[in-house]
């Protein structure tokens, strides 16, 4: 379908034409809006740029105005150094005479120094300093080597001579000569510089010089701290700013910016930040200066870390400044910026308002044929991509599997030829004959695809057993399942299957549908079991499949606009199958214990050639199957989807339904009642809504089988005719389980007896009042089963010998019927046939063993454990009753 021209470009001329008048007019003035905000950014930056520099500079002049000492010391060490000679050692008296004095004349000379000291190798030790408004000094007049004890003294010292006067006095004392500096300067004769701790009595911070004296001692002069900081504060105006200081090592000079402080780590200086929640660092570093942006104590600061030497020290120092300031300058020119942003804003939604309302005229009316246009797009790319993908896989790989199945085939038939008659290996090699046989329909129904598509392929309708079919079709996959030790049950859910004897339909798609789905969920099941479930619903049932791809309005389009006519002929199948007044509709389930297929996959599972790489791992396969009998479903009327598990549970659930005739539905046949007491419903084995069935009261069936599925399906099938089941689930509890119900069985027995003499009393009288004589004469009396009050009851034990070792079984089962008064009791073992267990030479006449599938047919139950004739039961009733839900 082809658009009119101006129809399909009348959108695109008025989208232009509004995109001009939108674009032109506020791109203008965006244009000058964003030049302004950046002008206004470069004078930001440009004026910030400049006060921090200011304020850099002040503090640089200031650190520059201490001078660092390692001049002054380093000539007054190379003085005094003319005075010694460098092979003696230096004696306390030469220290007073010819050091002391140079030293006094250095401190009273030098400008800013409180401190200055001669600290001798072995001890001896010398010191003026200033406290407060005193010239003080410090001495120890002893080595570490003497026996005297070392120990410092301090006494006033003459500030016009330098000499010393009143009663020396004790000092603290430490060893000096073991410090760092000391033993960094010794070996220094241009000067060390670092800061430490004074001598007087607050122990002042220093910036000491140390030089080292001809390498037997060091003459130290330091400069205090105190007065660097008092000028950073005093003439610094930071205007609510803050500063800090700390030397290269981590030792705070100046600590002014509140919540913060400085961390040495890894030879790198941090600046710490203490938020709320924690710490945050910011590295201080000269290479790469960097603003940080800070809120303390509700004000936001800007903080830039530098590098500065005061005294001949390393420092870093962190200038903290109020942002208001900066913002206020911003904000006076910011104004500008917004009229032009709300100008914009105007010039944009006008244009807008216009452009959505008309427009939307124009939507209403062609969005439904975009729509279309594209759901009809979509259709046809994936039909096209179906046929393509179909065609290059059917071309390449049909001959080769034509050609390697006839070889398989034609062996096969050599094989039987020369088979012993009635041998298991005969019956393997015709089990392998219906494979091929099977195998070789598969390959055709591929090849049939085309047609399925085209609308080309039509039901082969005929008359066949539904229980049969379904019995046939799990019968061949059991032992496929029991070779991966994958256990194949069938649970007929509320028997309406068992009722609904003969239908009309295409037998051979039907069982194509179940095979394919059976097939793969024994082939993805490593463990567990798969269980097929079938149920009849009502005839006029609507079908509704959990997570179908196609449902309701989706589907109708999806076919309606589509490219192919595999969506029509779809409809008009299941159109004409369900118009017709005799269909009744099957579902069917295939649950599986399987890895299961990932949520977001379950809808590509039904397309051609797609197969879900998660699931079918070293599996080989083409990813036909599931497009295919999608196909063949609705051609018989139905739909199929994947059924939600409930949360924890493994593997995957197919449901599907068909379209069947009835053909022949037994009701009075089965349960002797009336029509009205038959009815088809709609039963799903998740509701437990099952179809009424004669009770057999009385009736006593021991379960004792290994497998946890088919004991539960047994188990539920047996109790909705009536009959009390007891499961026996564990090897040790088998033997108390006999006995517990022997007493039970004996008094049912003897209560049975006098009822049914009872009911047979009854009973004759009754046909002597209502029939004449010459009806009972010559021909078969029959008893009406509507007449009947009870069924009879029988006792049935189903025993897997896999459990536990047949000699103990059967030693448990003799011992139990030796118990038993006048009872009998029949047992069904059931076995594997390619590992038998069970003796046949010791067991009971009217024991049964069932191999394989353990099953019997399906339609042998009606006939045979439910419609006793005569008041008796025929002696295989119970195997068959057992047989049917297995």
């Amino acid at each position: 379908m082809k658009l009119n021209i101006f129809i399909a470009s009348r959108p695109v001329t008025v989208f232009i034409f509004l995109a001009l008048l939108v674009l032109v007019p506020p791109s203008i003035v965006i244009t000058w809006w964003y030049k302004t905000t950046r002008q206004i950014e470069q004078n930001v930056d440009f004026n910030t740029h400049t006060l921090y520099s200011g304020f850099q500079s002040q503090i640089h002049i200031i650190a520059n105005s201490i001078p660092p000492l390692n001049s002054s010391a380093a000539s007054l060490a190379k003085l005094l150094s003319s005075s010694f000679n460098q092979t003696d050692e230096i004696s306390f008296d030469e220290i007073e005479t010819k050091v002391a004095p140079s030293l006094f004349l250095a401190v009273t000379t030098i400008p800013y120094l409180s401190q200055i000291s001669y600290v001798g190798l072995e001890g001896l030790f010398f010191s003026y300093y200033i406290d407060g408004n005193q010239t003080l000094s410090t001495y120890a007049n002893s080595s570490f080597s003497s026996r005297k004890k070392h120990v410092w003294y301090k006494q006033p010292v003459d500030n016009q001579t330098g000499k010393l006067y009143g009663e020396p006095v004790t000092s603290h004392s430490f060893n000096v000569v073991n410090t760092s500096w000391f033993q960094v300067a010794l070996n220094h004769s241009w000067g060390y510089s670092s800061l430490e701790n004074g001598w007087n009595n607050g122990g002042e911070p220093l910036f000491l010089t140390s030089v080292s004296l001809l390498g037997k001692g060091v003459i130290a002069m330091g400069v205090p701290v105190k007065r660097l900081t008092d000028r950073l504060g005093g003439i610094i105006n930071l205007y609510g700013g803050s500063l800090s200081l700390v030397t290269m090592d981590g030792k705070l000079l100046l600590n002014g910016i509140p919540n913060t402080k400085f961390i040495y780590a890894n030879g790198t200086i941090f600046l710490q930040f203490m938020w709320p929640n924690g710490f945050k660092n910011f590295p201080c570093s000269n290479d790469t200066p960097e603003t940080y942006k800070l809120d303390i104590d509700g004000k936001e600061y800007n903080v830039r870390c530098s590098t500065v030497e005061i005294s001949g020290v390393q420092s870093v120092y962190a200038l903290a400044l109020s942002h208001e300031g900066i913002a206020s300058f911003v904000y006076s020119k910011i104004s500008y910026s917004h009229i032009a942003l709300v100008v914009t804003m105007v010039l944009l939604v006008i244009p807008l308002v216009f452009f959505v309302s008309s427009m939307i005229t124009n939507a209403q009316r062609e969005i439904c044929l975009h729509d279309k246009l594209i759901k009809q797009m979509e259709a046809t790319q994936q039909a096209e991509r179906k046929s393509m993908n179909k065609s290059l896989a059917l071309v390449g790989a049909s001959h080769d599997i034509r050609a390697a199945l006839a070889g398989i085939t034609g062996f096969i038939d050599l094989c039987l030829a020369n088979a012993a008659p009635g041998s298991d290996f005969e019956t393997y090699l015709k089990q392998m004959s219906l494979c091929a046989q099977d195998l070789l329909g598969l390959l055709n129904s591929i090849l049939d695809t085309s047609k399925i598509e085209a609308g080309m392929m039509n039901l082969e309708e005929q008359e066949f057993n539904l229980a049969d079919l379904i019995e046939h079709v799990v019968d061949l996959y059991h032992p496929v399942g029991m070779i991966k030790g994958v256990d194949v049950v069938l649970d007929p859910c509320d028997g309406s299957i068992i009722k609904l004897s003969q239908v009309k339909g295409d037998r051979g798609k039907l069982v194509q549908i179940l095979s394919n789905i059976l097939s793969n969920a024994v082939k993805y099941t490593v463990e567990g079991h798969v269980c097929v479930r079938a149920w009849v619903g009502k005839p006029d049932f609507e079908t509704k499949i959990l997570a179908s791809t196609r449902k309701g309005l989706g589907k109708y389009m999806s076919s309606l606009f589509s490219g192919k006519n595999d969506g029509n002929s779809d409809i008009k199948a299941v159109s004409a199958v369900r118009q017709n007044r005799d269909s009744v509709e099957i579902v069917f389930e295939v649950d599986d214990t399987g890895k299961g297929i990932p949520k977001e996959k379950q809808k590509s599972v039904f397309e051609n050639y797609v197969q879900v790489k998660e699931t079918a791992a070293g599996q080989v396969g083409t990813g036909l199957g599931l497009g295919i009998v999608q196909s063949l479903v609705r051609l018989m009327g139905g739909e199929i989807g994947i059924v939600d598990k409930e949360f924890g549970e493994k593997g995957t659930c197919f449901r599907f339904n068909v379209f069947l005739t009835a053909f022949e539905i037994q009701g009075d046949a089965m349960y002797g009642g009336t029509n009205s007491s038959f009815a088809i419903r709609n039963c799903s084995p998740k509701l437990g809504i099952c179809t009424p069935s004669p009770k057999l009261d009385g009736s006593q069936v021991v379960l004792f089988m290994q497998n946890i599925e088919r004991r539960r399906v047994s188990q539920k099938f047996l109790e909705s005719f009536g009959i009390s089941v007891l499961v026996v689930d564990q090897c040790h509890q088998f033997p108390s389980a006999m006995k517990k119900i022997q007493p039970k069985l004996n008094s049912l027995h003897h209560s049975s007896r006098r009822s049914d003499m009872s009911c047979r009393s009854d009973i004759s009288s009754s046909s002597s009042k209502d029939m004449p004589l010459s009806a009972m004469e010559g021909a078969e009396h029959k008893l009406p089963f509507n007449r009947r009050k009870n069924v009879p009851s029988f006792n049935l034990l189903v025993i897997d010998v896999n459990a536990e070792s047949f000699s103990e079984l059967w030693r448990i089962v003799a011992e139990f019927r030796r118990g038993l008064h006048s009872t009998c009791c029949k047992v069904i073992w059931l076995d594997k046939p390619t590992s038998p267990c069970i003796n046949p030479k010791r067991l009971d006449p009217d024991d049964e063993i069932l191999y394989g599938p353990e099953r019997a047919g399906v339609d042998d139950v009606e006939s045979n454990a439910l419609a006793p004739t005569e008041g008796t039961v025929p002696p295989d009733s119970s195997e068959r009753l057992v047989s049917a839900s297995q």
